[in-house]
């Protein structure tokens, strides 16, 4: 099952990243790099604290919003992509001047095999949500239908070690909350 899988995967070891090398990476995995049809901007902060995690499940995450913007997004569109520093997490906002998802899907974005795509398997944010979960984090979804939409993710971030509270030692290792 999805689950038994994400708890398989979970278990492997969990390590602190930086947040730019992981948006980077799930971009690139999301065809979102060196391509032509919309323009991406890209807006993160410096001096961004690492998050702890499992890479693989991390950046299947990103990749399955990722591919969401680029699929709503009309050529010549627009995703921008800024991460930065909040209250001791790490904050990533995906924006997209895309379609916008109507009223009546919103309620069930989050719902295993709901999708508005012809070719959709309605998996993607069902699993995006369940992996930041399992770290700890969120994610929440704002859109007006015609005029796109925002993703907002956040996951905490790793204290810094001079005295303060280590996040890593924290955090359950392969449990599914």
């Amino acid at each position: 099952s999805l689950t038994e899988n994400f708890i398989s995967v979970g278990q492997k070891r969990w390590v602190p990243m930086e947040v730019s090398t992981l948006l980077n990476e799930a971009l690139g995995m999301a065809g979102l790099i060196n391509q032509t049809r919309v323009e991406t901007r890209l807006d993160y902060s410096e001096g961004l604290s690492q998050v702890y995690g499992n890479p693989v499940l991390l950046r299947e995450s990103l990749t399955n919003i990722f591919s969401n913007a680029i699929e709503a997004v009309e050529e010549n569109g627009l995703i921008t992509i800024a991460a930065f520093q909040d209250d001791g997490a790490v904050v990533v906002r995906i924006s997209d001047n895309g379609v916008g998802i109507p009223q009546e899907m919103r309620e069930h974005l989050f719902e295993p095999f709901h999708s508005s795509k012809p070719q959709g398997t309605g998996v993607g944010l069902f699993a995006a949500k369940h992996i930041l979960e399992m770290h700890h984090g969120s994610v929440e979804i704002e859109s007006e239908e015609g005029q796109g939409t925002t993703v907002t993710v956040k996951l905490p971030a790793v204290l810094a070690q001079n005295g303060a509270e280590d996040s890593s030692d924290t955090l359950p290792q392969g449990q599914l909350q």
